[in-house]
């Protein structure tokens, strides 16, 4: 975004993200089966609640836990891009100036994104007491989604048709549509009223967290 982005050519923050949300996205299907579902697995998810440890404890904590370390893992190569861009120029004072910015539009992508994914993966791993069946999952739902979305557009659709299902593909909704909103570009790239992506994310991820509480909520 800078003038050090031309000097050593290195990557915008845009291109930053569509990178990391996809690897991101298929970590959080490792790493969220991994937080809930041994308990279930090994049955000892009600030792838990022979303590003063109620489920929003338990489940909050590992949901808490995974948002942590998504928001961590996408953000270093965003902060570490800044710095680098800092120092590859000679007016660092200008460039902050110029891109300070960038710093609050990165970070509001990427904990809009670990909400999501960390919500998701749990919905989902909910469902099923075996990790790996639940990474699978994860995985053939966000790359149904995705073919789903190439496979509309190989039609050459209208607007009015490709900008919705775009809503559908969980990675263009990662990599594309969360970081034009907070870049400011979405309304040169979508045609879509800005109001349906924003409650779409949000109707997923609290969508997402009630299923999980509602079925922990039946098991216990």
């Amino acid at each position: 975004t800078g003038e050090g982005a031309e000097v050593f050519d290195l990557p915008s923050h845009d291109d930053l993200i569509g990178v990391i949300g996809f690897l991101l996205l298929i970590f959080a299907a490792f790493v969220g089966p991994e937080l809930i579902c041994p308990d279930r697995r090994n049955r000892v998810i009600h030792l838990y609640f022979v303590r003063p440890i109620t489920l929003l404890d338990y489940l909050g904590a590992r949901w808490l836990a995974l948002v942590l370390l998504l928001l961590a893992a996408s953000l270093l190569p965003h902060i570490t891009l800044w710095v680098g861009l800092l120092i590859g120029v000679s007016d660092s004072l200008g460039h902050i100036q110029d891109n300070w910015t960038d710093i609050p539009r990165f970070v509001g992508n990427n904990a809009v994104f670990a909400l999501f994914a960390a919500s998701f993966t749990f919905a989902v791993s909910s469902l099923t007491d075996r990790r790996m069946i639940a990474t699978l999952i994860v995985i053939s739902v966000i790359m149904i989604s995705s073919f789903t979305g190439l496979i509309v557009n190989l039609f050459n659709p209208p607007d009015s048709v490709s900008n919705p299902m775009a809503l559908v593909n969980l990675i263009d909704i990662n990599t594309s549509i969360i970081p034009s909103i907070f870049f400011g570009t979405y309304n040169e790239n979508f045609d879509l009223n800005i109001i349906f992506p924003i409650a779409w994310i949000i109707l997923l991820t609290a969508g997402s967290i009630f299923a999980t509480w509602r079925f922990y909520s039946r098991q216990r």
